[in-house]
């Protein structure tokens, strides 16, 4: 059976599981690790340039921890909602479930807790397929949406 989503006003039909050849390459993946990182390296910078104006002062951990709930909080609401983030967005890839569907909020937020963990952006060498922990944990896949 096939299953036909709506995509900018086009029906667009396409199998029932993701397969290899609907993954977004290790350098697609690799490009919006980096236009992410920057986002939210961006993201966070606004956040304490905002303390400083505001006279809040944050120090040592209390920053880093603020640095961590931005990072998973940017991933996570962008996820959830629309299934890519900025990277995603301008590399044409997006994250799905194994049946093409949008990851939950849950989903989407132990995706982004996984990111956290150390050394997590290498998992993806040595690896047969272009899917890191945050995929394989989770049970998702990132996939070039000019394949679907």
């Amino acid at each position: 059976m096939e299953n036909y989503e709506i995509l900018d006003s086009k029906v667009v039909e396409h199998s029932e599981k993701v397969e290899s050849n609907h993954l977004a390459s290790s350098g697609k993946r690799f490009a919006n690790f980096i236009i992410d990182s920057i986002i939210a390296s961006i993201l966070i910078g606004f956040i304490n340039v905002s303390n400083v104006y505001t006279g809040l002062r944050l120090e040592g951990i209390q920053s880093f921890l603020i640095g961590l709930f931005i990072r998973v909080m940017y991933y996570t609401i962008l996820e959830a909602t629309t299934g890519k983030t900025i990277g995603k967005m301008i590399t044409g890839t997006k994250v799905t479930n194994d049946d093409f569907s949008k990851p939950s909020l849950g989903s989407a937020f132990k995706r982004s807790l996984c990111r956290l963990i150390p050394f997590e952006p290498l998992s993806f060498f040595g690896s047969s397929s272009p899917s890191g922990w945050h995929d394989t944990i989770t049970d998702t896949w990132v996939v070039d949406e000019n394949t679907i």
